[in-house]
């Protein structure tokens, strides 16, 4: 009921002289009965403020009070028409119809089963509960029993063997590849299959809000740990960005390996192109932003994330600092 009288006090505002917020919940204006002060345009001694759970208003020059639906009915009485229409819901909700929930089945698609579709127990969930991924996170994943299956899909050739998948998708929701994750370290870690049309595949591109700002990290699961994460598959250069993300705000988060040339002399290039990036303090020894999930938890390391972004001459210093650690 409250956040509907402020909602309607808003809408009335631009018919109240030198009307404004005081505080959260308390706004002066003029009074619209006496007109407050002749002598002095300055003063607003009528207010607006919460009482027992709704707004009600009190001119301090004349003594006038009255609840909200009269300031309405004075001002502008089709807003006060709306208000009362809105109260009336706000009292009387609709009774919600209550469906009984079919029974979830295991969907299996070309992919495998979606993991938050699996029993708890199952090693694809275990793993994924052991590096930390919001559960939120697991209709991200697949289990396949068959990868080579999968590969073949793709005119590759593999052996059989039980993998976690991660799939990628355009921004339209259409498959464009896939990347296996091992369970057992006699296997490659990890087998990335892409269509031959698909220069690079993009994580998440798909989920990603453009208005709000994109942070791009170099894998898909350390994208899952950052608000509207995204992840260019493979470190390299970009010289072109999605067209769905081109104009946002993007923040490029490479891996902790001042050891490693290849990461080095990316984010130089990326500085020196005028990108935003983050560059990790000296304190932080851990490689990716999985490993920091794991160390410091998930919200110091969104923090981490956010107190570390660099560009232009302050981004190179850090940078130049960085790279010595």
């Amino acid at each position: 009921m409250l956040y509907i009288d402020k909602k309607y006090v808003n809408l009335l505002s631009g018919s109240l002289e030198k009307f404004k917020w005081k505080k959260d919940s308390l706004a002066t204006c003029r009074c619209f009965k006496c007109g407050d002060s002749k002598r002095n345009k300055s003063k607003t001694r009528g207010y607006f403020f919460e009482h027992k759970g709704t707004y009600v208003y009190k001119c301090h020059n004349c003594g006038f009070s009255c609840n909200l639906y009269s300031v309405l009915e004075s001002i502008s009485p089709s807003l006060c028409k709306e208000y009362s229409f809105e109260v009336y819901k706000e009292k009387n909700p609709e009774p919600i119809k209550k469906q009984e929930q079919p029974k979830r089945q295991p969907v299996f698609t070309e992919l495998g089963t979606r993991l938050d579709l699996l029993n708890p127990d199952h090693k694809a969930v275990k793993y994924v509960e052991s590096r930390r991924i919001p559960k939120e996170k697991y209709s991200n994943f697949y289990y396949t029993s068959d990868f080579n299956k999968i590969m073949q899909s793709f005119d590759r050739q593999g052996k059989q063997e039980d993998r976690l998948v991660i799939p990628f998708y355009d921004e339209g929701g259409n498959l464009l590849g896939v990347q296996g994750r091992a369970f057992t370290e006699n296997s490659i870690r990890y087998i990335t299959l892409k269509q031959e049309s698909c220069e690079r595949l993009w994580y998440n591109l798909n989920g990603v809000d453009p208005r709000s700002t994109v942070f791009v990290t170099e894998g898909p699961i350390d994208s899952m740990f950052i608000p509207n994460g995204v992840a260019m598959q493979g470190a390299g250069w970009l010289s072109d960005i999605p067209d769905k993300i081109k104009d946002s705000r993007i923040v490029f988060i490479f891996d902790n390996e001042p050891r490693n040339k290849e990461i080095v002399d990316l984010i130089a290039k990326y500085i020196d192109g005028g990108r935003e990036v983050v560059v990790w303090p000296e304190e932080i020894n851990k490689k990716d932003i999985n490993d920091m999930v794991l160390a410091y938890g998930l919200q110091q390391t969104i923090k981490l994330v956010i107190n570390n972004v660099y560009s232009g001459l302050k981004a190179k210093m850090k940078y130049t600092y960085w790279k010595k650690v």
